[in-house]
């Protein structure tokens, strides 16, 4: 398909030969722009996060901390576009952006503080007799530590 972008004052014109039966596509100046402005901003995003995970393997972020540690500050404003970015993103290994502790976040599932705490739930579950809970988290550990696991140990 041939396209030939012709700018019209403040659109730009695509023409394009081929199975498109509009033939004309027009998108505003200022659009792209803003859309420019995004890419902008989320790869600065990205850059931050990866950062932030290599220099903390063991962390756990919600948006408004992501936020101060980006910006300087935390802005509800800004909050959107850190999710954008880290949703669009493929993050390392296990990392994972969800809701955890009634709030949105980053963190790794299969940290090695994250399976002591449910190393550490599951005892607390069986010395209060909770045995259906305990063994709901034990198959849950099991998982993260399948997840975590190496993919040439699997055998």
């Amino acid at each position: 398909m041939n396209s030939f972008p012709t700018c019209r004052g403040t659109e730009w014109e695509v023409s394009t030969r081929g199975p498109d039966p509009f033939g004309i596509v027009r998108v505003s100046l200022s659009h792209l722009r803003l859309e420019a402005a995004n890419m902008n901003k989320d790869e600065n995003v990205r850059q931050a996060v990866l950062e932030l995970i290599a220099s903390d393997p063991e962390g756990d972020w919600d948006i408004a901390s992501l936020c101060t540690r980006i910006y300087g500050h935390a802005d509800p404003r800004q909050y959107y576009v850190i999710r954008r970015a880290i949703r669009d993103m493929k993050l390392p290994g296990t990392w994972r952006l969800g809701w955890r502790k009634k709030s949105s976040r980053l963190y790794d599932p299969c940290s090695d503080a994250r399976l002591a705490d449910l190393e550490k739930r599951i005892e607390q579950l069986e010395k209060k007799g909770w045995h259906e809970n305990a063994n709901a988290s034990r198959r849950e550990l099991e998982k993260l530590r399948a997840l975590k696991r190496p993919p040439h140990l699997e055998g």
